[in-house]
């Protein structure tokens, strides 16, 4: 059920705020989702990583420098990931 929310929030909340064609600045806002593949310490004996899955936002302004018909603009751009949990195995550890 919370696949089907990020997906639906995805498609529906994604949006992008332009301002008018006379304006010099731009505004997107971006909802997505991260996946992270599972790992594996490199040392002996080797411990499983599992590492979830996060929402990302994403953040985009541009500003148009220059131009009409041929444009320069600069874009700046930060994306974020705040829910990642991180979780392994103490190898040291054995459980009787």
């Amino acid at each position: 059920m919370r696949g089907l929310a990020t997906v639906v929030i995805l498609l529906f909340s994604s949006c992008a705020l332009w301002s008018q064609a006379e304006e010099n600045n731009q505004l997107g806002l971006l909802l997505g989702v991260e996946f992270i593949a599972d790992h594996c310490t490199t040392a002996t004996p080797s411990v499983p990583v599992k590492i979830s899955n996060s929402e990302v936002f994403q953040l985009n302004f541009a500003h148009r420098l220059t131009g009409t018909d041929t444009q320069l603009w600069l874009e700046i751009s930060a994306a974020a990931g705040p829910s990642h949990l991180v979780r392994s195995a103490d190898p040291n550890c054995h459980h009787q």
